[in-house]
């Protein structure tokens, strides 16, 4: 089952991916032709942004009461879904349905999936454009940080793996003395600048002080092109 939300909205629609991605954060941005889809609970910051985002630019929400592989591909084709945001295991979940059963659905109306929150291995992936095609976008970053890192279908082809680029913020990957090191070397993300929130939780102090302006992240090696695969992502 899913709950229906609809906002009045009066964006005219967009003719590619670039316009239809917001030129700072990349996030999709909704218009009232955008139908978004939320298999997620709220308790969750994507989900509920998405929906914010979708409803405050004019769009129609589903969200999902829960997840179900196969009630998640029979809503994309009833509503006519446009955009979506994801997490792997629901990508599996799907890629594990009878390929007869999950290929009976019209998608054609799917324009963007977002995904992030956890790694995804390279073999689901590739099933999964397989079957979506280049529609998949991918992001990596903090709540509390407001770093965020972005990469296309496209450029994940050429860089599997890799979370793409910083497209809020920047990234740094430094050694246990806090030096930054080189492409192709193993160490850990900080993040420096991006969007801050304001917040009273009381964070655990490292051992070794921080430079000044950068957040403790995960442990990653970067490429020359400054893309992030990260290697123990839990």
């Amino acid at each position: 089952h899913a709950v229906r939300y609809m906002c009045n909205g009066a964006i005219d629609g967009f003719q590619s991916l670039e316009e239809a991605l917001d030129g700072q954060s990349n996030r999709p941005i909704a218009n009232e032709e955008t139908v978004y889809l939320s298999p997620a609970p709220l308790y969750h910051s994507a989900p509920l942004e998405g929906v914010l985002l979708t409803l405050r630019g004019g769009g129609t929400a589903l969200i999902m009461e829960k997840f179900d592989a196969i009630e998640t591909i029979r809503l994309i084709e009833k509503y006519k879904v446009t955009t979506s945001q994801w997490v792997p295991t629901m990508f599996i979940r799907m890629l594990k349905l009878p390929e007869k059963e999950r290929l009976k659905y019209d998608l054609s109306s799917h324009k963007i999936a977002v995904h992030a929150a956890a790694p995804i291995p390279v073999p689901v992936k590739e099933q999964m454009l397989d079957w979506w095609g280049p529609l998949i976008l991918e992001y990596y970053g903090g709540t509390e940080t407001g770093v965020r890192t972005f990469i296309t279908s496209e450029e994940w082809l050429a860089h599997k793996g890799s979370v793409g680029k910083a497209v809020m913020g920047t990234v740094k990957i430094l050694d246990g003395q806090f030096n930054e090191l080189p492409a192709g070397e193993v160490g850990t993300i900080y993040f420096a600048g991006g969007r801050h929130l304001n917040t009273t939780t009381t964070l655990k102090k490292p051992k070794r002080p921080i430079p000044p302006g950068l957040d403790h992240g995960k442990r990653c090696r970067v490429s020359g092109r400054r893309r992030l695969p990260l290697l123990d992502r839990p």
